[in-house]
């Protein structure tokens, strides 16, 4: 368990189960955090060592810290990736892990594809919540800005790898 504290209290950012995952959809595409079909273009988030520490500094959480929130939204870190989702329609976010500073882009992105994550983080939570499709898929790192994809509970399928400007 990832966690760290804050004035208010303890705040988990991230739980594993060592040894052994929850029992969820899974398939050779990948495993299923939040059902649904999306359609997009491909926008890498590599490096979210930024999020992640704005995350900490403004204990984003599942409650109250997406874009209603006007203490997360006043953030450039994270008005640096919303206005990076923001500008393109349909857009899927590939990233390492689901960083709780990623929950600000849950409502503006068409779904999320994950290198590695699990269905207790915060992150995981949040696009199930809203009716986001989400995966953890074994291919993600070879997934580029531009390239257009569907992300299923079949896993994440390429229909273009030609680069394309978000």
């Amino acid at each position: 368990m990832e966690w760290y504290a804050g004035d208010d209290g303890a705040m988990v950012r991230d739980v594993s189960l060592e040894g052994g995952r929850l029992d969820a959809p899974s398939s050779p595409g990948g495993q299923l955090i939040s059902a649904g079909v999306a359609s997009g273009t491909v926008l890498s988030l590599p490096d979210l060592g930024e999020l992640d520490e704005a995350a900490r500094a403004l204990e984003v959480s599942v409650v109250g810290s997406g874009m209603d929130n006007a203490a997360v939204m006043a953030d450039a870190r994270i008005t640096a990736a919303v206005d990076a989702v923001g500008r393109a329609e349909d857009v899927i976010v590939v990233a390492e892990y689901p960083s709780a500073g990623l929950i600000p882009l849950v409502d503006l992105a068409a779904g999320f594809v994950f290198q590695r994550g699990n269905l207790l983080c915060h992150t995981a939570i949040v696009p199930r919540e809203r009716g986001v499709p989400a995966i953890v898929s074994p291919g993600a790192a070879r997934l580029r800005d531009g390239m257009a994809v569907e992300i299923s509970p079949a896993g994440v399928t390429v229909l273009s790898d030609r680069e394309q400007t978000c």
